[in-house]
């Protein structure tokens, strides 16, 4: 269950099993929700850019969405990341700290994260039996 504060409560169980768009008349709009601060963030030297964008640190990037995640790989900002896994291990300055402790965690427990950003597509899977 997410809260924000102002915002009806989330429940990801259900709710995110529909990412579709949808008009929201309480809102007059569509609600995205983004999983994302959209946020500036120091990735460390190791990911610094190759190409300089004016006013911005070549080893910062802007955070990704995380809605539709599982239908975009390869991640990382240069897509050299070919899982999850190795993205979160590609981490460095501001996200060491995350790197380490997933890094930390045993094997069977990295599993529900891992179900949990496969979760997020942009449209439900068809499983045809």
């Amino acid at each position: 269950m997410v809260v924000v504060e102002g915002m009806p409560a989330i429940d990801l169980s259900r709710e995110m099993r529909r990412p579709a768009l949808t008009y929201d008349p309480a809102l007059h709009g569509y609600p995205v929700w983004l999983f994302s601060d959209l946020k500036r963030h120091d990735m460390g030297t190791g990911n610094a850019a190759q190409h300089v964008q004016r006013g911005v640190a070549l080893n910062e990037y802007l955070t990704p969405r995380l809605w539709g995640v599982a239908d975009s790989a390869p991640y990382l900002h240069d897509g050299r990341a070919p899982s999850f896994d190795y993205a979160i291990a590609g981490h460095d300055g501001e996200g060491a700290a995350a790197r380490a402790a997933f890094a930390a965690l045993p094997y069977n427990d990295k599993g529900p994260l891992r179900v949990y950003l496969m979760s997020l597509r942009r449209l439900p899977r068809v499983v045809v039996p």
